[in-house]
């Protein structure tokens, strides 16, 4: 596929699609794990004070934003195939 994109031709609009939910998936996916790894520590989910973990949310923050990144980069930089 990136030989395919990276030769100058286009990609399906169904397949810029799955790549945008994909990243969408991970990110999401990851941010939760690291959160609840990193940041909730031995507190209680829905009480932000009793949080002890070492991140104070930076790493599950910075995960998203890479995420978003990606996202708005394949919705506005990649070419797909006028059907």
């Amino acid at each position: 596929m990136f030989e395919y994109y990276a030769t100058g031709k286009t990609v399906p609009r169904h397949a810029r699609t799955g790549i945008i939910v994909l990243i969408a998936l991970m990110s999401t996916a990851s941010a939760a794990f690291v959160w609840y790894i990193s940041t909730l520590g031995d507190g209680e989910p829905f009480d932000p004070s009793s949080w002890n973990g070492a991140d104070p949310g930076f790493g599950a923050i910075s995960i998203i934003l890479a995420g978003l990144f990606g996202i708005i980069y394949v919705a506005t930089r990649v070419r797909i195939r006028g059907n």
